[in-house]
């Protein structure tokens, strides 16, 4: 039952992301309202585990209750400046990473799960694709770069771009699992036909990555190409480079409008601190706000939400920093002592497929570092640990 309903939910995941779905019902819209529901369901599936005895703790569990208690405790220090629902954004990825641990007995019913979650990414693939081609779903036009954003399906370019890329590199990931592990066919698209529609998602998926135009998702995806291809065959790994370079020297037009920012600061056109859409200049003074507080604040962070370093700057384009601000150097330790498990955990893995889960974790640190990723968007937080839960899930099926 409980393995039935992790399908659906992985399922249905990507579906929820779409723009329809923020319809709001009172003070929540119906994706927030899923997640709600989902929630309550893995505390259920955890506590049958704590009931029966079942729950195997580690010092990667122990850690995210470690953490999980801070935030609240910065919630309630804080309560006048903070939000539950910026609270709930950084403690239900973290749970849904100790119940899905929990819960999946192997490899094989994890493999499961991240077939359910590609075949759910279909519907919003090939929606966002047909808005696309009829010229619909424009999000927004900068006249600094002339280029055109589409969101497809989603709310924003950004929700669209970040699930083009995640869907590219979960069916890499989902490929080094079937080459390593001997799982059942039908999860692996082995057949024909389930064979060209996963490369005519590709395609799709690819297309509308390009044309919502969201440079994280497009630094994020190359890096992990780069560090998958390098490990998994130097000779694909030349043949990228060689396609990289030619695409850098043939379309220098278009990196110039798509990083715009970048070649007017590298023409000496314009001050090194509107580098990355002014990310240089948002960083400075938002560190040098946060570090202007008392020594409290310092550590305790400033409250659970989202701040305004001026009046002019909403959001911290960088996860990490947007973390030590909201929680402190105590909620950033934590955090980064967390993603030092994970790493290690995979790194140790002797497999092959570790070298995909690696690149998918190196493109995330650097994503969550250039912008706000993997982190503060509840959206992709819940999807990477959930997918980071594949070495720990292995090392238990090895033992049983």
């Amino acid at each position: 039952m409980e393995l039935f309903l992790l399908r659906l939910y992985f399922f249905l995941r990507p579906i929820m992301l779409m723009k329809v779905f923020y319809y709001k019902i009172g003070s929540f819209n119906l994706f927030e309202i899923f997640a709600i529901i989902c929630f309550v369901l893995f505390y259920l599936f955890l506590m049958k585990k704590v009931l029966f005895k079942e729950l195997q703790i580690e010092l990667i569990d122990v850690m995210i209750y470690i953490i999980v208690l801070w935030f609240c405790f910065v919630f309630y220090l804080h309560y006048q400046s903070s939000s539950i629902k910026f609270l709930a954004v950084f403690i239900i990825p973290l749970f849904s990473f100790s119940v899905i641990k929990n819960i999946i007995k192997d490899v094989d019913e994890y493999s499961s799960l991240l077939f359910w979650f590609i075949m759910g990414m279909t519907i919003p693939i090939i929606y966002s694709c047909f808005l696309i081609i009829q010229g619909k779903s424009i999000a927004n036009f900068y006249y600094l770069d002339n280029i055109v954003r589409y969101q497809g399906a989603y709310l924003n370019p950004h929700n669209c771009g970040h699930s083009m890329a995640l869907f590219l590199i979960l069916t890499i990931i989902m490929y080094e699992i079937c080459k390593a592990i001997n799982i059942k066919k039908y999860y692996c698209f082995k057949n024909f036909i389930s064979k060209n529609f996963l490369i005519f998602l590709i395609m799709l998926a690819l297309f509308c990555l390009y044309k919502s135009h969201v440079r994280t998702a497009y630094i994020g995806l190359t890096i992990f190409l780069f560090i998958y291809f390098f490990y998994y065959n130097k000779k694909y790994f030349f043949i990228f480079l060689f396609l990289t370079m030619i695409i850098f020297f043939y379309k220098i037009t278009f990196l110039e409008k798509e990083f715009y920012d970048i070649a007017m600061v590298l023409k000496h056109k314009w001050s090194k601190n509107y580098l990355g859409s002014g990310r240089i200049y948002i960083w400075t003074i938002a560190i040098n706000y946060f570090l202007n507080q008392d020594l409290s604040n310092l550590l305790s962070g400033l409250g659970i939400n989202r701040h305004l370093f001026s009046k002019y700057i909403t959001d911290s384009h960088n996860d990490f920093l947007e973390l030590l601000i909201e929680t402190g150097f105590i909620g950033l330790f934590l955090y980064v002592l967390i993603q030092f498990l994970i790493f290690k955990k995979i790194v140790n893995m002797s497999s092959s497929e570790k070298w995909a889960f690696l690149a998918f974790f190196i493109s995330v640190v650097v994503m969550n570092f250039i912008s706000n990723s993997y982190i503060t968007r509840f959206a992709f937080a819940q999807v990477y640990y959930m997918i980071m839960c594949y070495p720990y899930i292995k090392e238990k099926s090895k033992s049983c």
